[in-house]
């Protein structure tokens, strides 16, 4: 009974300590934060997008695709670290990119070259997102290509392929690889009723657009849209958004 009462002391003042650690801990933490605050995400958000606006200047790009090109980074961004994880490498690998020193993952992405064709494709592709990211849109054309060379049946390849192209002024090009990208779609699932199908569609409609060719490209922006209400139904942004550009057809003379 004694040890009983013993044994229940001893707990409560292990849990008293315990109770005291944690509230100097979370003092320690609260001090060191005001003294380090994170930074505004909102204003670092705006210091990137100004750094991206010098940058594109100086590659000549029309500012009318810089809305574009903001929310390509974005994606890629995302895209390239989420191919990184489970990987062999340490995670400060990962975090060397999400800070933006890309050379440790570019040095990864580069030996995949050396693999055999799909290995050496997904490697060129994600040496492409990282060229791109750093708007070296010329390079990450080179690598998108070469991506769509090595396996030429992924229509995301081809359609990145396309862009790059599309960005730098050689349309034509861009609309070769945007078809290709419809060909492997139809061929694959026998329509072009899905999310993929809808983008290279809006693609090929933009590119024969910047050509001048007008009726090819509101049959791809119609197609597009009829797509759109079909997955995700009227109300969808995605669907109000190829609706309004396909109405925009409408104000031009052919």
């Amino acid at each position: 009974m004694i040890l009983l009462k013993d044994s229940l002391i001893l707990g409560s003042i292990l849990f008293l300590i315990g109770a005291v650690i944690v509230f100097f801990l979370n003092k320690q933490a609260a001090k060191k934060q005001k003294e380090n605050p994170s930074p505004d995400p909102a204003k670092a958000q705006s210091a990137d997008l100004e750094e991206i606006k010098k940058k594109l200047k100086q590659t000549g790009i029309d500012s009318n695709h810089y809305g574009l090109l903001f929310s390509a980074i974005k994606n890629k961004k995302e895209e390239t670290e989420k191919s990184l994880r489970g990987m062999w490498f340490s995670r400060s690998v990962r975090k060397q990119f999400r800070q933006g020193n890309y050379s440790p993952a570019e040095t990864f992405f580069c030996r995949q070259l050396t693999k055999r064709p799909i290995k050496a494709a997904h490697g060129a592709y994600y040496l492409g997102n990282i060229k791109f990211i750093e708007l070296q849109i010329d390079r990450a054309k080179g690598f998108y290509q070469k991506a769509a060379e090595l396996y030429p049946k992924n229509p995301i390849f081809l359609n990145e392929a396309g862009m790059t192209n599309h960005l730098l002024g050689r349309t034509q090009n861009a609309v070769e690889y945007f078809q290709q990208a419809l060909a492997v779609i139809k061929k694959g699932s026998r329509k072009l009723n899905n999310p993929q199908g809808a983008a290279t569609l809006n693609n090929l409609s933009v590119a024969y657009k910047t050509l001048g060719n007008l009726q090819q490209a509101k049959e791809c922006a119609s197609q597009t849209y009829e797509i759109y209400v079909k997955i995700f139904g009227e109300d969808h942004p995605g669907t109000i958004k190829a609706k309004k550009y396909m109405d925009s057809f409408n104000n031009i003379n052919n």
